[in-house]
């Protein structure tokens, strides 16, 4: 087995979710949801301990997904960096991410898990 992990950067996406924008079908090899039960078998037996959710589309859906995931706790989730696009303060405080970003050009990752 190897030392624990923790990978702090960590895009999940769902073709299906409103307003997905990417990746499109230009990025054919990730043109795929890319979710946490991909993510459990691509970690097993790395050592993986936790890891970070990045939101990977700019709208409010993928936001409100994002956070249901996280609010989960299911492992190996350890904290969301969110989209603070029309997120009041109170809903951010409620939410406890350890982050909140804009949103602007998503670059394509190298790879996804699946």
């Amino acid at each position: 087995m190897s030392d624990p992990v923790t990978d702090t950067r960590q895009h999940l996406w769902s073709l299906r979710t409103p307003g997905h924008e990417w990746p499109t079908a230009v990025e054919a090899p990730i043109h795929r949801d890319v979710g946490m039960d991909g993510l459990r078998r691509a970690a097993t037996g790395s050592g993986l301990r936790g890891t970070v959710l990045v939101q990977s589309q700019p709208t409010d859906a993928d936001t409100e997904w994002l956070l249901a995931l996280a609010r989960s706790r299911r492992p190996p989730i350890a904290a969301p960096v969110a989209n603070d696009r029309g997120c009041a303060p109170s809903r951010r405080r409620a939410s406890r991410p350890i982050g909140w970003r804009p949103m602007s050009t998503i670059s394509s990752p190298v790879s996804a898990i699946g």
